[in-house]
């Protein structure tokens, strides 16, 4: 983008060959301050999620491109064998209105409804601040994170893995990006193919 603006010039390298002027590297990563569990928010805090329930958590916002769908619908075929299974949306609506509520959010929630989880298998909160989510983190059992085919999956590289590795969560992940290839090679989780309702219910079974 520097370069098309004309900001990359011969002029501007004969003054400052590292180009220190225009462009700077910004750390982002996980905190070096270990998650602590400061007090209960999910596990017998929201009706129908016991103390001694398995809780897979979808940490973050429900964009358009991802695909919480394909959980909603793994937790429809664990419901009969494996009733403790309790899955959590984080990530609603975002507090800023001008973002509004994304259709993919309406859409896991009405897919919810219509197979009759909502409140018993399936649980979303509109929104958690920034500060609280370990609190989340470290209640739940398995961290998940699902997304569409596309070039967004190519090059993201998505805080909410990282706040899985922060806690310690194992997780199920869709392939395709730059940290589901790290969670495969370190052996920190389970990948598997974009909309496979059926491996991400194996997963899921097999990490609890």
């Amino acid at each position: 983008m520097l370069a098309s603006a004309g900001r990359v010039n011969r002029a501007n390298y004969v003054a400052d060959h590292a180009f220190d002027e225009l462009l700077a590297v910004v750390p982002f990563g996980i905190s070096e301050t270990p998650a602590v569990h400061g007090r209960a928010v999910a596990k017998s805090v929201i009706p129908g999620i016991g103390a001694n329930d398995k809780l897979v958590l979808w940490a973050g916002g429900l964009w358009n491109w991802f695909d919480p769908i394909v959980l909603v619908h793994a937790m429809e075929r664990l419901r009969a064998a494996r009733p403790d299974v309790k899955a959590l949306f984080l990530g609603m609506r975002h507090p800023n209105p001008a973002i509004g509520t994304m259709e993919m959010a309406e859409r896991a929630r009405g897919a919810a409804r219509e197979l009759g989880l909502e409140g018993r298998s399936v649980f979303f909160v509109d929104w958690v601040p920034y500060d609280e989510r370990q609190n989340y983190l470290l209640e739940a059992d398995v961290g998940v994170s699902l997304h569409q085919p596309g070039v967004e999956a190519q090059f993201a590289y998505r805080t909410r893995v990282l706040d899985y590795l922060w806690a310690g969560l194992p997780m199920v992940l869709s392939r395709g990006d730059d940290l589901a290839g790290l969670v495969e090679r370190h052996e920190l989780g389970t990948l598997v193919p974009e909309g496979d309702i059926d491996a991400v219910t194996a997963a899921l079974l097999a990490l609890i």
